[in-house]
């Protein structure tokens, strides 16, 4: 009896098993440069960022990030069943839990919501996600702990959540973002011809990797 009530709750356990979150479903894939004209983007990072990502909390207190998403499930249409694909991916949420070097200064994690609403991610495809790994509230706390001339590294470690298109949810593996929290590093920007007057910054002021617009 205790052998055949095992065999039958094997298959159960196995199935338990299989409900969990693989992580790479939808996956947090690079760090976009920002583009030179505005802030809109295709599917995908017209090119991705090697540049050293820093806030200037003496200018703003939030940083703004633009990541591209990919979604590695296939597509499950199928015509002559009469289904629809129900593996687009929508990101509506981010969570994110920080690390400060030297441990100097404690910040608490946050969840916040992707201010444009859902961002969808199709099936077998990519998208750029707007999320802010430091948002104002937790930009306030730094800007209070960093003195003028002053600079720390932060860690963003970034978790997108979301549902797919049947309604089952999905979070993705942590995506560490290491952000340079400064007071006074980037300061205003400016146009190397002189002549010139700042009509634009792409994503904001207070931050690099930044495009700045000059006529």
């Amino acid at each position: 009896m205790k052998i055949r009530a095992l065999a039958a709750l094997l298959p159960l356990l196995a199935l338990a098993g299989c409900t969990e979150d693989n992580n790479v479903s939808v996956q947090v894939f690079a760090i976009c440069a920002p583009p030179e004209s505005d802030c809109s983007f295709s599917g995908e990072c017209g090119a991705k960022t090697l540049d050293v990502l820093r806030l200037d909390v003496g200018v703003t207190s939030a940083y703004w990030a633009f990541i591209e998403v990919h979604n590695q499930l296939l597509d499950n249409t199928d015509v002559s069943a009469g289904r629809g694909n129900t593996h687009d991916a929508y990101v509506e949420e981010y969570a994110i839990e920080y690390e400060v070097q030297g441990g100097a200064i404690a910040l608490p994690s946050i969840t916040d919501q992707v201010v444009s609403g859902p961002s969808i991610v199709p099936a077998e495809g990519t998208s750029v996600v707007s999320v802010f790994p430091i948002p104002p509230a937790i930009g306030q706390r730094l800007a209070m702990s960093v003195a003028a001339g002053a600079g720390v590294e932060v860690i963003a470690k970034v978790r997108l959540r979301g549902f797919y298109a049947d309604q089952s949810r999905f979070e993705t593996a942590e995506f560490p973002i290491p952000i340079v929290v400064c007071n006074g590093c980037v300061g205003a920007p400016t146009c190397a011809d002189a002549t010139q007057v700042v009509v634009g910054v792409c994503p904001q002021p207070g931050q690099t990797p930044a495009s700045v617009t000059c006529e």
